[in-house]
């Protein structure tokens, strides 16, 4: 009987569930007005009222955006109980507005939720408030204090300075505190943006030793701040960081700063900048006895006098020294890992911001690399935000696994054990980890991504036998890093992967007679000799990245045979080497590779199949009179193809992307060569621009004679090709004498390989009527040409960019939209299906939220291109694109669809987004971080899956899952939900229960 009634209680509780779901989560209401406010639902959108003293109605549980903004009627309100959450810049600029009581209800405060009070005097943070916002208090000039509650166990507030309560956080410096000068804790390890906007009492501040960056606008509208020392562990400064600090005369920083953004001093004028060794700072200041909190006190001193022994620590050399460079890319939203930003050109010895601003930076450049990290959204939220633990049923313990691809650690041991079945350690797996010295890399393993360990206190590393390859700044800057163990299976390793090593650099300083550092599969890593003549020892494969580069000693190299690939940078800036003879086993020379080297002639063997971006460009030594009758000469019967690096993917990186020969204007190839799609010398391809001939007559006692085959002599500004048939091979003169039937035709469509009008194509020197026909046939096609339509920067800085999205991907025919801030319009994106990345996309969705069953989402590949060379830009250099698309087929119905990125290790990263309707159908919105494959789907569907999985651990009430998208906060979960779990738990338990059995069992 028992387990009848207990059968029958169970199918009552699934009936109770079932009409809970049935019920609405909360009122349904349409948008309406009642009285002096605009409600939807229990979100009030607007106050339309003129009182100055109110108590708003206990019917608002959120105070909504902007829902008071800029309201000068406002000098007291009263805030009801029912109120749990004061959303973004819900009384910002109310600028009468003196007090605020704010109930014990409220829960989450957001950015700017009271910035430009200017009134404001009395404002408290109750006990269950544990999320306040970036710049909440900003700018509020009379406001010198908030009263946290006793209680509150997320916040304090200590001498007009709000912090998170373990003091890690510092939140807002009021505007109001009356004192000139501010000495942080050292426990402070970030400050929020907008954290001292507008404190203009504030003169003088010392900074505590934990800060990495200056966020935006973190310091802007300080009026009376003079002088600033950041502390040696800083290591960025971002957009308006210290703009409109028009007393700022003054800012030293250290040499562990790797990125100023171009607009960290915007408005901000006749700031001189110093730059310091932070190590030789640090061991002064070791020897003085300083105290950590004198430490800025200490340096300000020292630049001051700019004299002495102390001096030393200056890296800008004598007082007053000032170098000016080209501007840096402008950083808008994206924060990449600056530290590993740089890029030959963009970071140097110093330049200029801030109109005449002096800023010092680090003169070694190893790498060019770019980590992408974290944005902001308006919210203060980083795109790429991770609920919940991000450790799925693929990870193990402290290691984050997808697939076979290690993606993270977060343990603490000194010498963790990968876990076996790992082939591959992913990017910045390890990356800045200073608690291992070593790790246990398992077998099977294939490969080391970039940034894998690079900045970590590894001390060792055995790499296992089946390594094939160590990816880009693998250890780069492993100062601790003594010993290196390479197995033979290794065949690649690229640039930078030991820059900045203890092994390496012991290497360097070693003086032997092993000159040549050599590893692997026969991979030459580096070259500390100093004689001009070079022989590159037998059995060498691989040149590795950056070998030789800027080494201005050689002039003569003698490579093996049996070499294969020739890596990025190997030669790059030899300027004395003026000849090469490129082995026949060649089939790889990669990116840079020759680049401002003093090569007037190059041969090609017929076994080089890929050659990279600029691997023999020489625009930069040819000096003011170039002898531009220098030849490419290509041997064998096929023409190799162009190649390019993950370096020259970056938006960043225009100036990597040179033609494979710029500087020369001659090729020559055998009379039998095809010159079609897919090779280097192809017109659509960006290899060559000049002129291709074949040797009709070699010279001897006379000029040799050629054959013009093609012609993609570039116009001049004016529209003018002028071809000089004078070239020399082999150290011989010939001169062009005939002209093949198709070698103007590439003027038929100029715009196919260059953005300049042609008017006119002229031969200096030798001609024919014959040659002067075709020209004038040839002129008068090109001439009838009009260029296509160029795209315009707007005055609001943002660039359109062309958007061609596969039709079928969506119902809404509507064109996609894409803009991007301060970039010329020489892009477009393509946007296609990208279903094939399924099991991808899964795992991701696993790995994030433990289960992606049940999940509707579809699938893009979205990919944007340099219009010039047809590279594909993955990674956007601090930059964002806002894209505006038709909602994918699959998502028409959905009500409220996330949209997340995969990275480069495959792991997702939701982005901000929102549903957008400009006039026409529905659109979704997001900001694109970089470009790979972006997954749409239902925020609802993922939501319900972090609930069932953590209700266990939750109490009832405010908490669930919480996903940031551009405008709003999704969440919590209604509380009904709670209530269906359990029921459906409990009768899943009365179902199988079978109670306890009583009594003997009977005999047989």
């Amino acid at each position: 009987m028992g387990r009848k009634i207990r059968r029958i209680i169970a199918v009552l509780l699934c009936v109770t569930s079932v009409v809970l779901m049935l019920l609405p989560s909360e009122p349904s209401y349409a948008s309406v007005t009642v009285g002096d406010y605009e409600m939807d639902g229990r979100t009030l959108i607007k106050y339309k009222g003129t009182g100055d003293q109110i108590t708003l109605p206990n019917t608002i549980q959120t105070i909504g955006k902007d829902a008071f903004s800029g309201n000068k009627s406002l000098v007291k309100v009263i805030i009801p109980d029912s109120v749990r959450d004061i959303d973004f810049a819900a009384f910002e600029d109310c600028t009468n507005l003196i007090q605020v009581v704010v109930p014990e209800s409220v829960r989450t405060i957001g950015s700017s939720a009271f910035s430009g009070c200017d009134s404001l005097q009395y404002v408290n943070i109750p006990a269950n408030c544990d999320s306040i916002g970036s710049g909440a208090f900003a700018k509020c000039g009379k406001l010198s204090s908030v009263t946290v509650s006793p209680g509150n166990g997320s916040f304090i507030c200590v001498d007009g300075v709000l912090y998170s309560k373990d003091g890690s956080r510092l939140i807002q410096y009021l505007a109001g505190r009356t004192s000139m000068s501010y000495s942080m804790p050292s426990t402070v390890g970030v400050i929020d943006e907008y954290a001292f906007w507008g404190a203009g009492q504030l003169a003088d501040i010392s900074l505590s030793s934990r800060i990495k960056e200056i966020p935006e606008y973190a310091f802007a509208n300080c009026s009376g701040l003079a002088n600033v020392v950041l502390p040696y562990n800083v290591e960025s400064l971002m957009a308006y960081s210290f703009s409109d600090c028009y007393s700022l005369k003054s800012v030293v920083i250290p040499d562990s700063v790797g990125y100023i953004d171009e607009k960290a001093f915007y408005l901000t004028k006749d700031v001189t900048v110093n730059y310091y060794d932070s190590d030789a700072a640090r061991k002064k200041v070791e020897a003085a006895g300083v105290p950590e909190e004198q430490f800025a006190d200490y340096i300000e001193g020292v630049s001051a006098n700019s004299v002495g022994e102390d001096y030393d620590i200056f890296i800008s050399g004598s007082a007053g020294e000032k170098t000016y460079l080209n501007q840096m890319p402008y950083v808008s939203s994206m924060t990449p890992d600056y530290t590993d930003n740089k890029t030959e050109g963009e970071l140097a010895s110093g330049k200029i911001v801030g109109g005449s601003a002096l800023v010092m930076l680090d003169r070694n450049v190893p790498v060019m690399g770019f980590d992408i990290g974290t944005a902001e959204t308006e919210d203060g939220q980083p795109y790429g935000v991770i609920m919940g633990n991000g450790t799925g049923g693929s990870s193990k313990g402290d290691f984050n696994i997808l697939g076979s691809t290690l993606a993270g650690y977060s343990g603490t041991a000194a010498e963790p054990a990968v876990p076996v079945g790992i082939q591959r350690i992913g990017n910045r797996a390890f990356y800045k980890n200073d608690k291992i010295t070593g790790a246990s890399l398992p077998s099977g393993l294939s490969s080391i991504g970039d940034f894998a360990f690079a900045r970590s206190s590894v001390k060792s590393v055995d790499i296992p036998t089946g390594v094939k390859k160590i990816g880009y700044a693998a250890f780069y800057n492993c100062r601790d890093l003594e010993e290196v163990k390479i197995p033979d299976s290794v065949e690649s390793v690229e640039l930078g992967a030991f820059d900045g090593t203890a092994w390496l650099d012991r290497w360097k300083k070693t003086r032997d007679d092993n000159d040549f550092l050599v590893a692997g599969d026969g991979i030459l890593l580096g070259y500390k000799g100093s004689g001009s003549e070079v022989n590159v020892p037998a059995g060498i494969r691989t040149i590795a990245p950056g070998c030789f580069s800027g080494n201005t000693n050689i002039s003569s190299i003698t490579l093996p045979q049996g070499l294969v690939s020739i890596g990025e940078d190997a030669f790059n800036g030899c300027s004395l080497l003026k000849d090469v003879t490129i082995p026949e086993t060649v089939t790889d020379i990669e990116d840079r590779a020759f680049k401002d080297c003093g090569l007037t002639q190059v041969i090609i063997p017929g076994g080089v199949q890929r050659i990279g971006m600029g691997a023999f460009d020489r625009t930069g030594s040819m000096g003011e009179e170039p002898d531009r009758t220098g030849a490419v000469v290509f041997l064998g019967n096929e023409l190799p193809g162009i190649s390019y690096k993950n370096t020259a993917t970056r938006l960043s990186a225009r100036e990597l992307r040179h033609m494979p020969f710029e500087g020369y204007d001659n090729a020559v190839v055998g009379s039998d060569v095809a010159m079609g799609e897919g090779s280097i010398l192809s017109p659509s391809a960006y290899g060559f621009r000049g002129q291709v001939y074949t040797i009709t007559s070699e010279a001897e006692a006379e000029l040799g004679q050629l054959r013009l085959v093609q012609s993609t002599c570039e116009p001049d500004d004016e529209g003018n090709a002028v071809i000089d048939p004078h070239v020399t091979i082999n150290g011989k003169n010939y001169i062009m004498t005939g002209v093949g039937d198709e070698a103007f035709k590439p003027y038929e469509d100029v715009y196919g390989w260059t953005d300049r009008p042609v008017k006119s194509v002229s031969i200096a020197g030798n001609t024919s009527p014959e040659l002067e026909k075709r020209l004038i046939e040839v002129g008068d096609t090109a001439a009838s040409q009009s260029p296509g339509q160029a795209e315009t920067v707007s005055e609001t800085g943002l660039t359109s960019v062309k958007v061609n999205m596969d039709p079928g991907l969506s119902a809404d025919k509507d064109e996609p939209h894409a803009t991007i801030a301060d970039v010329s319009s020489n892009y477009h994106i393509d946007i296609k299906d990208a279903s094939d990345k399924m099991n991808e996309a899964r795992n991701a969705l696993i790995n994030r939220y433990g289960s992606a069953d049940g999940i509707t989402m579809g699938l893009l590949d979205i990919t944007m291109y340099d219009d010039r060379s047809g590279i594909p830009i993955k990674r956007l250099s601090g930059k964002t694109v806002d894209m505006e698309l038709p909602i994918p087929a699959a998502l028409t119905t959905v009500p409220d669809i996330a949209v997340a990125v995969l990275d480069d290790n495959g792991e997702l990263r939701e982005l901000s987004s929102s549903i957008a309707n400009n006039g026409g159908n529905d659109k979704i919105r997001f900001v694109a971080p970089h470009f790979s494959t972006y997954i749409f789907y239902n925020r609802q569907e993922v939501t319900t899956i972090l609930t069932m999985e953590n209700t266990e651990n939750m109490a009832f009430g405010r908490q669930g899952a919480v996903l940031k998208t551009l405008n709003k906060s999704m969440g919590p979960l209604a509380f009904k939900w709670y209530i269906i779990v359990i029921l459906l738990s409990m009768a899943g338990i009365m179902f199988v229960y079978e109670g306890k059995r009583t009594g003997l069992k009977k005999r047989s």
